[in-house]
């Protein structure tokens, strides 16, 4: 027990900051014993014993010798603080050592029969216990063992004395030592109160400086943190927007390789599937009896199924609206058509403004509300949807609705665990572009989702009025009235040489028809228009150079008396729309127009012919 309470001692601050301040004013109360003693030696050398003065000072002066090593040893201790209850204990042994010599004044010099040395003896040692108030006092127990030991005995014998001035003295003794004490009790409350406020300041000025400093560090590595994650966001930016960027050129890439197998198989497949017709066309005006044989007529229908799958793939590889029209409209249109295809019922809502957007948003466009389309076919388990376009002077909004169980929308969409990507992939492509998809959804409501696409890069223009054209002809094919004698001059404009020779070889059996000359591209449709301005020209809408559109379009500004007949493979109401715009006169499909273009060129052309008279 003794040991812990040691080390509990030994631990406690404000007990060591005692015991150092007691060895701390050790010097000046030695230097005043020596200067005291030397005094008190010289006054009673006259009145005391020589021997026992000598004696009495060779005490002292060992005792003040000792504790001066005693503070010495204090203060050069390498580990002094681990035995503050000994350096404490030792320094009390030497205070009541000295106390004991200062005592024995009271009885060894003490002059009995002189008055003046006994009060100087008690002025001496009521000065060295005073001044032990202040050496002492921050450990009483070697402020008692000085004072008490010195004191008392002087007291003592001046209150067994039989005289009044003696007891006077002694009692006065007694009520200093008294006041002495209580004075040492205070300043020691004091100085303890001072010391542990100090501890306490310098617990808590080393715990502000403790979490300064980690307050500082914690701050260094917050800003380490921070720099961090800001290199980190801004390689993820830069990462987000490098992928954006590749998914753009991806997806470029894409639609230029769909552009470039559309076109092998309009230039390749299509046409030499057309021409085939062409040439069996050409056999059954030779051979009429063919007609009725079952193998030629199952050519025939082969050759009708293999064009009509083929020209389902080329537009499904290059829908007609992203040739020269880029109509927003008609893109929501052919997204509509697919997944009318299904069962699903669309209405689609047009304010009648509808841009020509960019050929990449355009795709991203389409795409986006195709598979809002289809993800309502899937997941709403509504039979009914619709698609309202809106365009406004900065923006383009397409809203597509539906009326089924609605869904739980994410706060952030992410791919799909089976490895699509569903509305992050939307998001992702509308943000590629500038654009926005906003989803609200109510469960057994129904769900809306909105995209917004900016019409900063685009042009927004006012599409006209929409009216059915048939594709088989732009015009009422009435027969116009007879100009005998008069054959009709037709150019055939087409870049495949070889269906532009099928199709001479089918037209050169009419007698009534001259084919005055070939071009290969729109840029000599135009030229041979100009320079031969022939009764009818073909025009194939697919051609490089110029195009059939823009072709069509210059020769009804410049010869308005040249009618316009338009051929493609595609079958799209928007395609026959868009060359009746620019100024044809008829629009006929490649696969279809074996049938219908002789007679349609009779009608343009105005002329009496001579097939009808055979």
């Amino acid at each position: 027990m003794n040991v812990l309470h040691q080390s509990h001692t030994d631990r406690d601050p404000v007990f060591a900051a005692q015991v150092e301040l007691l060895y701390r004013a050790a010097p000046e109360a030695f230097l005043v014993t020596v200067v005291n003693a030397l005094l008190l030696t010289y006054v009673q050398r006259d009145i005391v014993a020589s021997t026992v003065l000598i004696t009495w000072l060779i005490y002292m002066l060992t005792v003040t010798a000792a504790r001066t090593v005693l503070v010495w040893s204090y203060w050069h201790a390498a580990a002094r603080a681990f035995a503050l209850h000994w350096w404490n204990g030792l320094y009390v042994l030497g205070s009541l050592c000295a106390g004991l010599g200062w005592g024995a004044v009271g009885i060894v010099l003490y002059p009995p029969d002189a008055m003046a040395h006994q009060v100087l003896l008690a002025f001496v040692l009521g000065g060295m216990a005073a001044g032990a108030v202040a050496v002492l006092s921050s450990r009483l127990e070697a402020f008692m063992a000085f004072t008490l030991p010195a004191i008392l005995p002087l007291t003592i014998r001046l209150l067994i004395q039989d005289d009044e001035i003696h007891l006077t003295l002694g009692v006065m003794c007694v009520v200093y030592v008294l006041a002495l004490i209580v004075t040492a009790r205070r300043l020691h409350h004091t100085t303890r109160s001072s010391l542990e406020l100090r501890t306490a300041n310098a617990d808590l000025v080393a715990h502000l400086t403790t979490s300064k400093e980690q307050t500082e560090h914690l701050n260094d590595e917050l800003k380490q943190e921070i720099h961090h994650r800001q290199t980190i966001e801004v390689s993820l930016q830069d990462r987000t927007q490098a992928l954006r960027a590749l998914a753009s050129q991806l997806r470029k890439t894409e639609q230029r390789t769909r552009q470039r197998v559309a076109a092998q198989l309009h230039d390749e497949l299509a046409q030499g599937l057309a021409l085939c017709k062409l040439k069996l066309a050409t056999l059954l005006q030779k051979h009429p009896h063919l007609a009725s044989s079952i193998p030629f007529a199952h050519v025939q229908e082969t050759l009708d199924e293999v064009l009509s799958a083929t020209r389902h793939v080329m537009s499904d590889l290059r829908p007609a609206f992203m040739g020269d029209t880029r109509d927003v409209a008609a893109a929501v249109q052919w997204a509509v058509k697919k997944v009318q295809r299904h069962g699903l019922q669309v209405i689609v809502r047009d304010d009648g403004i509808s841009p020509h957007l960019d050929e990449d948003i355009l795709t991203v466009t389409y795409l986006a509300v195709h598979e809002l389309l289809f993800n309502v076919l899937k997941h709403a388990h509504s039979p009914l949807a619709s698609v309202t376009i809106t365009c406004r002077a900065s923006s383009l909004r397409i809203i597509v609705r539906d009326w089924g169980i609605g869904f739980l929308v994410p706060a952030t969409p992410l791919p799909r665990h089976d490895g699509g990507f569903g509305l992050f992939n939307l998001s992702e492509q509308m943000d590629s572009i500038g654009g926005h998809l906003k989803l609200v959804s109510v469960r057994q409501k129904g769900t809306l989702a909105c995209l917004r696409i900016p019409l900063t890069a685009i042009t927004a223009l006012p599409v006209a009025p929409r009216h059915s054209v048939p594709v088989a002809s732009a015009i009422s094919l009435t027969e116009q009235a007879a100009v005998p004698g008069r054959r009709i001059r037709i150019v055939l404009a087409d870049d495949h040489q070889m269906f532009r020779e099928g199709l001479r070889s089918l037209l050169n059996n009419e007698n009534d028809f001259e084919i005055v000359a070939e071009a290969e591209d729109g840029e000599q449709a135009v030229k041979m228009a100009q320079a031969l301005n022939p009764d009818v020209l073909i025009m194939d809408v697919n051609m490089p150079a110029m195009n059939g559109v823009a072709a069509t379009r210059q020769i009804a500004m410049e010869q308005p008396g040249t009618k316009v007949i338009g051929l493609s493979f595609q079958t799209e109401e928007s395609m026959a729309h868009l060359m009746v715009e620019a100024g044809a006169a008829a629009y006929l499909s490649k696969v279809d127009a074996i049938g219908t273009l002789a007679r349609t060129i009779r009608t343009l052309g105005g002329a009496h012919t001579i097939a009808s008279d055979r």
